[in-house]
């Protein structure tokens, strides 16, 4: 504290006004850290809430696939397949890494089927929104099998477009019926 009127006292005085500005300052930092603090607490709880909601739906969902009777896989619009249960590996002989990732031309014994599949199939499904045949495929180990394919066609809500199959091998059934 300075109580002189020169120069020395206005300079005194001005850094007394400084420090009280700065001490403001601080303060009101200290409560808007504070308040940020507290509000992305919040936000990675609910964030953290939301991850454990989503797995659950996950494993719900893979725990319906998988106990299904009928093989089902989902693919993309750009004919990729995204997602396949435990009996659609049954059924194919592959297994559900060998079939992620990659279209499913491998599951037909040839080129021409597989492009039949697609210009035929994919304007009734776009159209109709879903479609019902029955198809050669080929397994893993070479046999043939037939199927009975029932596809939905998925639209772009919610960003997601593509086709859920499922996949019936009915091999067993056609040649009892002959």
């Amino acid at each position: 504290d300075i109580g002189a009127n020169d120069e020395i006292g206005s300079l005194a005085a001005a850094f007394r006004m400084m420090t009280m500005h700065l001490k403001e300052s601080f303060q009101n930092l200290e409560g808007k850290v504070r308040e940020r603090t507290v509000d992305l607490s919040r936000a990675k709880l609910a964030a953290e809430q939301t991850s454990h909601n989503l797995a659950v739906v996950g494993a719900e969902l893979q725990a319906l696939l998988d106990n299904s009777p009928v093989g089902i896989m989902f693919v993309d619009s750009d004919l990729v397949v995204k997602r396949v249960n435990t009996e659609m590996e049954k059924i194919t002989g592959y297994k559900s890494s060998e079939l992620i990732g990659r279209t499913s031309r491998h599951l037909y014994a040839t080129g021409e089927a597989y492009e039949v599949l697609i210009n035929k199939v994919g304007p009734i499904l776009k159209k109709l929104g879903n479609c019902e045949r029955r198809q050669t495929l080929q397994r893993k180990d070479g046999a043939e099998i037939i199927c009975q394919l029932r596809g939905r066609f998925i639209p772009a809500d919610g960003g997601l477009e593509g086709v859920v199959w499922s996949v019936e091998d009915i091999t067993g059934r056609i040649r009892m019926e002959n």
